[in-house]
C-alpha cells in the first residue's frame, strides 16, 4: 500500500536536508523518449557511479546525494535535478563541473548543468516543490522521487543536535 507524504512530513526533510553543506546543484535534461521516467533512476545511478569513479571518491568518504525528476513548466521537458556533496575538497569546483558535463555526454544526455551550490537560492525546497501535491505524470507517487541517499541520512545521524535547531552546517558532512 502506498503512503503519501505529508506537508509536514516534506517540510521536516527540507529542513533536515538544508544541514548538509551541498557542494553543487546538477540539472541532467533527460532524453525526450517514451517512458522516459522510467528511465531516469537508471540515468542517474549511472552518472552518479561514474562520477565516483572518476573523483577516484573512497568508501569512506560517501557521495551524498539528493535527486529529483521533474518534468518542466510545458510538461514536455523531462530532466533531474540533484544535490552533491561529498566530493574531494581539495579538486576546484571548476574540474568537478567539467567532469559532471562529461560525463552527461558519456551517457548521451542532452545537456547538464552544474553550479556550485548556493544556500541563499533555497534548492532544498526547490526540489521538493512538486511533491507536496500529485502530479499526473510524475513517479512521486510510487516513493521514488525525490531519492534520497543513506549517506545523507547517516552524516545526520552522527550529528543529532542537528534535531534539535542547534546545527553547524559546516559539521554536516561527510
Amino acid at each position: 500500500m502506498k503512503r503519501e507524504r505529508t506537508r509536514d512530513e516534506s517540510t521536516g526533510t527540507i529542513w533536515a536536508l538544508s544541514q548538509v553543506h551541498w557542494q553543487f546543484f546538477v540539472t541532467i535534461a533527460l532524453p525526450h523518449v517514451p517512458g522516459v521516467g522510467n528511465r531516469a533512476q537508471p540515468i542517474w545511478n549511472g552518472f552518479r557511479g561514474r562520477l565516483a569513479k572518476e573523483v577516484r571518491i573512497l568508501k569512506r568518504r560517501p557521495l551524498l546525494w539528493v535527486v529529483a525528476l521533474e518534468w518542466g513548466k510545458s510538461r514536455s521537458n523531462p530532466h533531474l535535478h540533484a544535490l552533491i556533496s561529498g566530493l574531494p575538497r581539495e579538486l576546484q569546483p571548476e574540474s568537478l563541473i567539467r567532469a559532471m558535463e562529461a560525463i552527461g555526454r558519456k551517457l548521451g544526455t542532452p545537456d547538464v548543468v552544474a553550479r556550485t551550490y548556493d544556500d541563499r537560492l533555497g534548492a532544498v525546497a526547490y526540489l521538493f516543490k512538486e511533491y507536496d501535491q500529485p502530479h499526473p505524470r510524475l513517479s512521486s507517487s510510487d516513493g521514488r522521487w525525490p531519492m534520497i541517499s543513506d549517506s545523507v541520512w547517516n552524516v545526520l545521524r552522527r550529528h543529532p543536535d542537528s534535531r534539535s535547531g542547534s546545527f553547524s552546517k559546516g559539521r554536516a558532512d561527510a
